[in-house]
């Protein structure tokens, strides 16, 4: 009550508790916001603008996403956009050599290891700024990683290995 925005800017916001939903719906709905301590409620009218970001509304309340007049959905990246945006983090970001940056971005999107976060990580474990270090890295990811639902996938780890060599 203390803070009145006119614009509150949600990051993540798939990953909130329940119970920030509640809050949310009232105000997105009415302006409303209310508090309950030791038995006793305080309300407050807000004109708040909600914007947010998530990676995936997929497990997100019907009810809070209806609430948004926009949804803004982004394609995912070409294999030449993912390269080139992994590139460009990793060299000004990393100090990473160009080239070697392309290469790891080239084998984390080949190989489906995951995002920019993955390759930054590929970097990170580098013992040597080498070809041949970056290929060990990321056989070690592909051998550690996890399909869809948390299982190791030893399969396609040694199939994606062989094919790496």
């Amino acid at each position: 009550f203390e803070y009145q925005p006119s614009i509150l800017l949600l990051d993540e916001a798939d990953k909130m508790d329940n119970d920030c939903y509640s809050v949310l719906l009232g105000l997105m709905e009415s302006g409303e916001v209310l508090e309950t301590k030791s038995r006793k409620a305080r309300g407050i009218r807000l004109e708040t603008m909600v914007i947010a970001a998530c990676n995936s509304s997929a497990k997100m309340p019907a009810e809070f996403l209806s609430r948004f007049a926009l949804h803004a959905n982004f394609p995912k990246y070409s294999r030449e956009e993912f390269i080139e945006v992994c590139t460009g983090f990793l060299t000004r970001s990393e100090s990473c050599p160009p080239d070697l940056a392309s290469l790891i971005g080239q084998l984390v999107y080949d190989y489906g290891i995951g995002d920019v976060r993955k390759a930054r990580g590929a970097w990170q474990l580098m013992t040597a700024p080498t070809r041949d270090e970056a290929l060990r890295v990321i056989q070690l990811m592909l051998k550690y990683s996890k399909d869809s639902s948390g299982n190791h996938n030893r399969r396609k780890s040694s199939l994606q290995k062989e094919r790496l060599l």
